[in-house]
């Protein structure tokens, strides 16, 4: 019996084609639940998104791609998470004295 060489497949794209951000708020930049159409990289370089950007820094991460939105929304709402703590940065930000 001859064993066969398992096909390498190439990487499927995994990309929803969409992206949304899962922050709060952010007045006269963006808002919660925007969708954006594009691959993050796209999303990332339109300028709504790069204005956004430019006033609140941290919300890039909490632009997630369609495909992990579920898993994303769990992360960003349950304490001690990565997305959990960029979420409340956002949301609440410390004041200065």
């Amino acid at each position: 019996m001859k064993k066969t060489a398992a096909k390498a497949k190439a990487p499927a794209d995994t990309s929803a084609g969409f992206c949304v951000y899962i922050g709060p708020a952010i007045l006269g930049a963006i808002g919660r639940n925007t969708i954006i159409p594009g691959t993050k990289e796209e999303v990332l370089a339109t300028p709504a998104v790069v204005h956004a950007l430019s006033i609140e820094p941290e919300i890039k991460s909490l632009i997630v791609d369609g495909s992990v939105l579920a898993q994303s929304r769990i992360k960003a709402s349950t304490p001690g998470t990565y997305l959990y703590r960029q979420y409340q940065k956002i949301a609440n930000p410390k004041k200065e004295d």
